[in-house]
């Protein structure tokens, strides 16, 4: 192919396209899920210092907002190498693990009623 064809195939691609507000949204969705982060675990050591017990439901919604953002990664991405396949399946295994934990605290705490 030669470089013409090449950069207007790249015209067409990006027509209409603001890459500037793609990078600003990008950032703003990475900055939003370490906000997510901090809050889980603020509100994670509350309930811990508070009940003493602890909930896994604000963990299980954190690690399926990772792992949706990985997998959609992985999805765009055209070669698909571990360094990005590793991170989608952790996040989902997380999320399984979370909801499972969530889940045996409240059939715990509706067998004690």
């Amino acid at each position: 192919m030669k470089r013409e064809e090449i950069l207007e195939k790249g015209r067409k691609e990006n027509a209409g396209q603001d890459l500037y507000e793609k990078e600003i949204v990008r950032e703003g969705g990475e900055v939003g899920i370490y906000v997510v982060l901090i809050m889980a675990l603020v509100l994670f050591l509350i309930e811990m210092y508070v009940n003493d017990r602890a909930r896994y439901e604000l963990w299980a919604m954190f690690y399926s907002l990772m792992a949706a953002g990985y997998t959609v990664r992985l999805k765009a991405s055209r070669k698909k190498r571990w360094q990005e396949i590793l991170p989608a399946a952790a996040g989902w295994g997380a999320v399984l693990l979370e909801a499972a934990m969530y889940f045996r605290n409240l059939l715990g705490a509706a067998a004690m009623l």
